[in-house]
């Protein structure tokens, strides 16, 4: 019988190697807890550090962005060995290379992380997120989400190295999926005349012809829509059926000569793509599991032609 891990949890439930309660350590125990007697020391030292923000514990950040782990429990509780042997063979996968590779940008207005839950749960997928250049490796998708203040956040990636880094996967003919926030970071300009942000504007990284002009009026809406024929390497994404719903500030404008992402139910077009580069305003994009696969398609195909002409 398999546990909720997708482990048979008669090989290890109950058994005195997958738990240890060392009641004679000074710090016993070390994580406030209502249930010491089932305090599992097993794991003294957290394992999952490894897989950075999304180890799934209960973390939070301090103001120097250093993980405060003080509140988690994931790796003590009577019956954690499970969750921790699976997701260690998934970082063992990952070594390996046979995982796909997404990076998400972990700027501090990071927002929406469920926009990416369907992403994190496929077992085929390692999601990572990336807050300095040199935590970026070389991904197989790069994802710039969503944000609480885009402006704030495109300078902060001007600021650490990220905004470079992205440019530079990307002129490497490599995916870049931008929702939100992130859309508009992908475009030329970002205009605040309403002083929604802090006023003002700033380029963003020039890799969709898309300028972005904040105003007072805020798109709220549940809506559906249907992709286009999808250029370059996510073209397995082409006239797929998807809903999500909008939430932002402000319109982006297309060049003339830009293609649209997408066709809402409305009929009016939305996002923009331009090769490799793509952007759209739909958060909950990859939810439809159509979506995702032909996500996994896409990236799996890039990577065995890469491997091919190696």
């Amino acid at each position: 019988m398999e546990d909720r891990y997708g482990m048979d949890a008669e090989s290890w439930q109950g058994k005195h190697f997958s738990f240890f309660s060392n009641t004679d350590c000074e710090f016993f125990p070390c994580h406030k807890t209502d249930d010491p007697d089932n305090f599992n020391c097993l794991f003294c030292f957290c394992p999952l550090y490894a897989f950075g923000d999304s180890c799934g514990g209960n973390y939070t950040l301090t103001d120097a962005g250093v993980h405060d782990c003080s509140s988690c429990m994931l790796p003590h509780r009577q019956n954690s060995y499970g969750t921790i042997m699976q997701r260690l063979s998934f970082l063992n996968e990952h070594k390996e290379g046979s995982l796909l590779d997404i990076a998400i940008i972990r700027f501090p207005g990071f927002a929406n992380k469920c926009d990416f839950s369907i992403l994190e749960a496929t077992s085929s997928m390692m999601v990572r997120f990336v807050r300095e250049p040199s935590m970026l490796g070389d991904p197989d998708l790069i994802i710039i989400p969503g944000s609480t203040s885009t402006i704030s956040d495109m300078l902060w990636m001007r600021m650490v190295g990220l905004e470079d880094a992205v440019c530079v996967y990307a002129s490497q003919g490599k995916p870049v999926f931008g929702i939100c926030g992130g859309y508009q970071m992908l475009g030329t300009n970002i205009i605040d005349a309403s002083d929604i942000e802090h006023g003002g504007s700033i380029k963003g990284m020039g890799l969709l012809p898309v300028e972005t002009i904040f105003s007072d009026d805020e798109r709220r809406t549940h809506t559906k829509a249907h992709t286009l024929t999808f250029e370059g390497i996510l073209a397995p994404l082409s006239n797929l059926a998807i809903s999500g719903y909008e939430m932002h500030h402000g319109q982006s404008r297309r060049a003339k000569t830009a293609k649209p992402l997408c066709i809402l139910e409305d009929g009016s077009e939305e996002g923009c793509m331009q090769g490799n580069i793509y952007g759209t305003y739909l958060h909950g994009f990859f939810d439809q599991p159509a979506c995702r696969d032909a996500l996994v398609s896409a990236l799996a195909n890039m990577r065995c032609n890469n491997e091919s002409e190696r």
